[in-house]
């Protein structure tokens, strides 16, 4: 279960990270950037190795699903290839992935 944080405890915890950033972007001479900003999280370990295969896997299968040559095996077995992962793992992700995703639309 998610646990829920106080709007204060967000808002400075927002405060905080902007801070850090622009601190962490002067002490490496780079732009204050998106792209910097997400170097910056995994820096600071603020991305999980899971949350960007599980973010990655989800968005290249749900953007693949337009086309009209879409299956489902085809594009597990294609995903699987390209991150160098099995594809019971993706078939996971995207099974799990998917429970996450609705549980958070239905709060």
């Amino acid at each position: 279960m998610k646990e829920e944080i106080s709007k204060r405890l967000l808002l400075n915890f927002e405060e905080h990270l902007k801070s850090n950033f622009e601190s962490y972007c002067q002490r490496h001479s780079i732009k204050s950037d998106k792209d910097n900003l997400i170097i910056f999280l995994l820096d600071k370990d603020f991305l999980s190795a899971a949350t960007i295969k599980r973010f990655t896997i989800l968005n290249d299968y749900n953007n693949r699903i337009t086309n009209k040559n879409f299956n489902k095996s085809k594009t597990v077995e294609i995903l699987a290839d390209l991150y160098n992962l099995s594809t019971r793992h993706v078939w996971s992700v995207l099974k799990y992935g998917h429970q996450i995703e609705s549980n958070q639309t239905k709060k």
